[in-house]
């Protein structure tokens, strides 16, 4: 229902997507303009306000999320609504329905979330007369809301389906913004970028730049210090200018203990509360502090400019604070900053490993960024320099030189804007309509018959238009077996394991298997890495092997550390706060370069796991250190353990050389109990795949390459399509049914003679029932009607005064 989604009805994709991310830019900036007009500053610190917020690292690090750049476009528009309320009742309720639909219309919930906190806490700050602007904002949202509610019907019905409904603690805090990233608000491309170009270091910092970016410039940062210094307390500062600025300095601190997330112990209360208490990645609310910035920068531009002119003592004052906040502290916040990261990555070069706290790199690119010659450290000290010679100058003379402050603003900025996912050498980013897969899909697969393919690629974005990973593929019009994002059936993550960005750790298993990927109709597999394709082109048809006789390696002699069993059936882990482990371990033996499979049983008895469950085998050394290996741990992820008794299996081989003691281990992190069973490590063998309905004949290929296709850039390998030949044809596929719990363990792990015998494959997807036209009719065309006569009256009067 987003209007600006219109446009890719009626033109070109890219010239529509273009156009929308120009717009979501131009109304964040004319939203912050029109505010600070509002509350009365001159028009050089609304521009100033304006950039800050239009081009801050919360929009430009996520740029490439349209939805979200979109929702988070109406925040300073919902604060300007609340001015309006003060003494424009009426044409702040009629501005504030179009701002709140067009913030729900976006489609990005979790945000509008933080953003309807914000507006909250300034409604209740500002709004005045407080019962009337309370009972008009309260009116504006029900009103949007039910013009918006054929879309928040089924959003409604869909997120009530999904893995997001009722997350855990860890889940929450994902993204939680981590304190070091703090550093990048002094040096914004310090730990590097996805893209390297003219910053050449590759992200090497904590979590994703977009969720960690929150830079809004140096003079900004200095104006807004200054005047929440100077003119929050001051009884000399008017009233109309003290009051914004406190409000602000609140809603800034308020913002940055929120997007500090589960790093602080404020965050428990927040995931108690509802719908609050499943919003993912508490960094995103380092938009609000952005806009906080910009708007107190602003709020210093006005006092500057304006009451310096007059010779009012209020603007000595804040002018000496601003030449010491320049000149002093943020060059010293500068250096010390780079001292730290230096020192740290130093005295912690053996512990700081990639993965050690959500890093991505390690100490020595921490020490390799730091360096005088990174362009990610002389920009900023150039800026800074520039800065302090700029605001001496504008200083000087206020009234004139303001637009001074702008164009230094812009040129601060564009470092950021210009470089952040931008590919270096000008070179141009594939085009994702340019996909060699599907020109080849179009011209050579039945046109008959739906079907699935299925790319492996590196992540959920390496070479997405060649391998139609999930968005790219369905935009050309293939249906994935993989998906992306919130929207995700529990019952399909646990049937296939694919997380929410489309990723499969157990890829081999669903490979070597191939009985879901038949079942389902998965006609193609689209591989490029060697990993990929040895797998691919290594299952064949054999004879059914029995199930493995060999016992389990593992004992009843556990250690156990905040987790509780008793020599019976069952283990239960729970770990009391968040990065204690629940653990289970005890020494075993195994044989080098020999294939084991592990299993267990899980379940969450209240419901459903707050945290991941991992089994896995580590080798301790003697010098009290650890190798630890991903391809021998079973990891199960929270969405995939509901509340009855599901089976897991991990097979794997052994390496080469073990050295040390090789102990097995069962942990978790989780706040609600996970109890687990029948814990086994056997020798085993690799899955066989089912040879459904006996097509094949032994040692046949269940994978046909039948294309190789060239990349699109010569340094990586081809693409090659292998078909599934064991994929069920349309014709024979049963329809859906409702999946039922029983039936789908049965699915997964029947043997080879039992497989087939499933009435039907159980339905996985997020099944929407809801009918759209009936809020349509019932809710949105009243409401529609309502909102314009109340429109059209108030234009009428307004005409009249």
């Amino acid at each position: 229902m987003f209007p600006p989604t219109w446009m890719f009805a009626v033109m070109e994709a890219k010239l529509a997507y273009s156009l929308s991310v120009f717009l979501a830019f131009s109304l964040a900036g004319g939203g912050t303009y029109l505010y600070c007009r509002r509350l009365g500053l001159l028009r050089p610190a609304a521009c100033f306000g304006a950039v800050a917020f239009m081009f801050c690292g919360f929009m430009v690090g996520h740029r490439v999320h349209l939805s979200m750049i979109q929702t988070a476009a109406f925040l300073p528009w919902g604060f300007w609504c609340v001015e309006l309320l003060r003494d424009r009742p009426w044409a702040g309720f009629v501005c504030m329905v179009a701002a709140v639909f067009g913030a729900i219309a976006a489609g990005h919930w979790g945000l509008l979330s933080f953003m309807a906190v914000a507006w909250t806490v300034y409604l209740l700050a500002r709004g005045r007369p407080l019962v009337r602007s309370v009972v008009l904002a309260a009116g504006a949202v029900l009103l949007a809301a039910a013009i918006a509610a054929p879309q928040l019907t089924v959003t409604a019905e869909m997120f009530a389906q999904a893995t997001r409904k009722g997350i855990g603690y860890a889940t929450v805090g994902e993204n939680s913004f981590f304190p070091p990233a703090g550093v990048l608000a002094l040096f914004p491309m310090l730990m590097g970028s996805r893209t390297p170009n003219f910053f050449p270091q590759q992200w090497w910092g904590p979590w994703h730049l977009c969720e960690m970016l929150g830079y809004v410039g140096l003079s900004t940062l200095a104006l807004a210090g200054a005047a929440v210094w100077k003119l929050r307390r001051k009884q000399q500062t008017p009233s109309h200018i003290r009051g914004p600025v406190r409000i602000w300095t609140w809603i800034a601190i308020g913002a940055g203990i929120w997007m500090l997330g589960y790093y602080l112990p404020t965050y428990r209360l927040i995931h108690m509360l509802p719908v609050l208490g499943v919003v993912r990645c508490p960094a995103r609310m380092v938009q609000v502090l952005d806009l906080a910035l910009a708007v107190l920068a602003a709020i210093a531009i006005h006092v500057l400019t304006g009451a310096r002119a007059g010779g009012d003592c209020l603007g000595d004052s804040l002018a000496r604070a601003t030449r010491r906040a320049t000149a002093l502290v943020l060059p010293i916040a500068m250096l010390a900053a780079l001292a730290v990261v230096a020192a740290v990555a130093a005295l912690l070069r053996g512990l700081w490993t990639p993965g050690w706290l959500f890093f991505v790199g390690e100490a020595s690119d921490a020490l390799q960024a730091v360096r005088p010659d990174n362009p990610a450290v002389w920009v900023p000290i150039a800026l800074v320099v520039a800065t302090i010679a700029a605001m001496r100058f504008y200083l000087a003379s206020p009234k004139r030189r303001a637009p001074l402050l702008v164009a230094l603003l812009l040129v601060d900025l564009f470092f950021v804007t210009g470089f952040v996912d931008v590919p270096a050498d000008g070179k141009t980013a594939p085009d994702p309509e340019v996909s060699p897969a599907a020109s080849w899909l179009r011209k050579n697969a039945p046109q008959d018959e739906p079907f699935f393919v299925w790319g492996l690629g590196k992540d959920y974005f390496h070479r997405a238009p060649e391998l139609l990973l999930p968005k790219t593929g369905q935009s050309l019009g293939f249906a994935t077996l993989a998906s992306y994002g919130a929207w995700q059936s529990p019952t399909h993550v646990h049937v296939f394991g694919f997380n929410n960005c489309g990723v499969n750790r157990n890829w081999r298993r669903l490979l070597r298997r191939n009985y879901l990927l038949s079942l389902y109709g998965v006609r193609y597999i689209l591989a490029a890495e060697p990993e990929h394709r040895k797998v691919i082109e290594s299952v064949r048809v054999g004879d059914v092997r029995a199930e493995e006789g060999a016992p389990s390696l593992l004992g009843d002699q556990w250690t156990l550390t905040r987790a509780e069993w008793s020599g019976g059936a069952v283990m239960r882990l729970r770990a009391p706060l968040l990065l204690l482990w629940s653990t289970a371990t005890q020494p075993v033996k195994i044989a080098p370069a020999t294939i084991y499979r592990m299993a267990l049983d899980a379940r969450a008895p209240e419901g459903e796991a707050a945290n991941f469950l991992r089994a896995e085998i580590f080798e301790r050394l003697d010098d009290d250190g650890y190798r630890q290996a991903d391809e021998m741990a079973l990891t199960v992820d929270a969405a995939r353990i509901g509340s009855n008794w599901r089976h897991f299996e991990w097979t794997f081989r052994s390496p080469e050389k073990l050295a040390g003691t090789i102990i097995f281990r069962v942990f978790t992190m989780s706040e609600r109990t996970i109890e687990v069973r029948g814990i086994r490590l056997r020798k085993g063998h690799w899955p066989m795949p089912v040879n459904l309905g006996g097509r094949l004949k032994g040692g046949q290929a269940v994978y046909k390459k039948v294309a190789e296709l060239p990349p699109l850039d010569a340094s990586s390998p081809p693409v090659a399509v292998y078909e599934n030949r064991l994929c069920l044809p349309a014709r024979s596929r049963s329809r859906p049914r409702p999946a039922v719990e029983e039936e789908i363990e049965e699915l997964k792990w029947s043997s080879a003679s039992s497989a087939g015998k499933v009435a039907g494959p159980p339905q996985l997807a997020v099944d929407i029932s809801s009918n759209p036209q009936r809020p349509l009719l019932l809710l949105t065309v009243p409401a529609v009607i309502a909102y314009v006569a109340i429109a059209v009256v108030w234009l009428l009067r307004r005409r009249g005064r």
